[in-house]
This record gives C-alpha cells, structure tokens and sequence, in this order.
C-alpha cells in the first residue's frame, strides 16, 4: 500500500509539471503600443500593410482584428545561428480605467481632443525559434525547430512602422 501512494505521488507530480509545461507554451509575450486615437479600419490598413511588407500573411480577420504571420525564417551556415519569427497581432479597444500606469501622468494638451474618442492598442507577439539541425542547418526543410523566446527587438520595430504610418497618412488636424 504504501509503494501504491508513493507512485501515486509521482504521478501526481509528473502530470502537474506536463501541465504547467503546456500552459507555458501557450502563453505570448505581447508588446503594446500606446493609444492610438485614430479609426480603427485605419489602424487594422496600415497594421496589415505594414506587415505584408515583411511577413506573408497566414491569417487575417478584420472582425477579430488579428492577424497571424507565417513563418519568416534566416538560415546560417552556423550551428544555433538560424532563426524564425512568426507575428501574431491584434488590435484591441483601449480603456483607460483598466490602465493604472496613467494615474501619476498629467493630460498633455494635445491628448485633450482624444479623451472623448475610442482609442485602441496593437498588440504585437513574435515568437522565435531556433535550428537546432547539425548536419545541414541551411536546409530549411530538413531543419529542427524549437521555441527560444520572443522578438521583441522585431515587435518594437514593426510598431514603430505602423505608427510612423499612421502620424504620415492620417495627420492630427491642429
């Protein structure tokens, strides 16, 4: 009986870590751009424009405001030096009581015609994974991927453009 408990408790303890295992999996690591006072059908144009630029597109709905990416890989003559980003987007509705960082901020003069009008974020996750593959590691079909983290060099970069884009095609009116 008590070998029975003891194995139970591995058990227990083995499922438990297959469990936080793939919830961690699961999870992205998003990167939010400030509130954007502009129309939403503007920012989901530029956003998708800004991105078929760099990436193909797998996935897009203009409903759900996402977009998914596929996989835009850099291979290397070197050993772990190959790499694959992939983009997950949304934009989503800004709301401001749920936002804490604001609290210690004063309004800016130039945000005071904005406080009445929607405001959305976009939300960028780039995940990245490395080759792995020794024998041929600039063979992109014979390669072995596996997850290493998060872009967010890249994410930064790519919201940069989309608001960049949306200050030149849409200009605040002074």
């Amino acid at each position: 009986m008590k070998i029975f408990k003891q194995s139970l408790s591995v058990y227990k303890i083995f499922f438990l870590s297959v469990f936080c295992f793939l919830i961690s999996c699961n999870t992205c690591e998003w990167v939010s751009s400030d509130p954007l006072a502009y129309p939403v059908d503007a920012i989901w144009n530029t956003s998708y424009q800004v991105l078929s630029k760099r990436y193909d597109i797998l996935k897009a709905s203009k409903g759900k405001k996402e977009i998914e990416t596929e996989w835009r890989k850099q291979m290397s003559v070197h050993y772990l030096e190959g790499f694959r980003d992939k983009i997950f987007m949304k934009i989503e509705e800004y709301d401001a009581s749920i936002d804490a960082s604001d609290l210690s901020k004063p309004i800016q003069l130039d945000e005071e015609d904005t406080i009445n009008q929607k405001q959305y974020t976009v939300k960028l996750c780039v995940e990245r994974q490395q080759n792995r593959d020794m024998d041929n590691p600039m063979a992109p079909s014979a390669a072995e991927w596996y997850h290493s983290g998060y872009n967010f060099e890249e994410a930064n970069l790519i919201l940069s453009f989309i608001i960049t884009r949306l200050n030149l095609m849409y200009p605040k009116v002074q």
